[in-house]
C-alpha cells in the first residue's frame, strides 16, 4: 500500500511538534516560589475621609513576577473576604509598588494577602487564552501576607 506524500509529512510534522512538546515540559524548571515581602506602611483617608491601608509591595527575587488582581483581607478569627484590588501587573526584579486598600474596622488582628505567580511561559500563555476565551488556564500562584495589624 502506498501512503500518499503529504500524509506522511502530516504525520512526521506532528510526531516532531510532539516530541518537542515532551522535552519543553521535561526540561522547564518547576516553578519555584517567588521572593516578595508585603509591608504595612500606615493608614491614610481618601478624599472623603474614608479609612485606607497602605502595603508596599516588593520583588525582592531575581525575576520578574505577577500580582493578581485580588487581595483579601484576613482577621484573627480567620475570616477572609476577596477583594478586586487595583488592576494585575508584573513587578521586574527590585520593583515595589504601594497599593492603597479599603479597610472597614477590624475589632481583631488583621492582615493583608496578596497572590503572586512567577513570570513564566505557562503564565503568559494563560493571560493569552483569558484574552480569547475570557477564561484562562490554571497557573500556580503563591500567597504573600503582610504582618498581623493591630489598631
Amino acid at each position: 500500500m502506498i501512503v500518499p506524500r503529504h500524509l506522511k509529512l502530516a504525520v512526521l510534522g506532528l510526531s516532531v511538534l510532539l516530541l518537542l512538546g515532551v522535552v519543553w515540559i521535561l526540561t522547564f524548571p518547576r516553578t519555584a516560589k517567588p521572593s516578595v515581602t508585603v509591608q504595612f506602611v500606615g493608614f491614610t483617608n481618601d478624599v472623603a475621609g474614608a479609612k485606607r491601608a497602605v502595603f508596599r509591595v516588593s520583588n525582592d527575587g531575581q525575576s520578574r513576577v505577577f500580582r493578581w488582581g485580588l487581595y483579601r483581607m484576613q482577621t484573627s478569627d480567620s475570616q477572609q473576604s476577596p477583594i478586586v484590588a487595583p488592576k494585575s501587573r508584573y513587578l521586574d526584579p527590585g520593583a515595589a509598588e504601594l497599593m492603597i486598600l479599603d479597610v472597614a474596622s477590624f475589632t481583631n488582628r488583621w492582615r493583608a494577602m496578596f497572590n503572586f505567580s512567577p513570570d513564566s511561559p505557562h503564565l503568559r500563555l494563560s493571560e493569552a487564552i483569558l484574552k480569547i476565551r475570557g477564561e484562562g488556564i490554571p497557573v500556580r500562584s503563591f500567597q504573600f501576607c503582610s504582618d498581623w495589624i493591630s489598631e
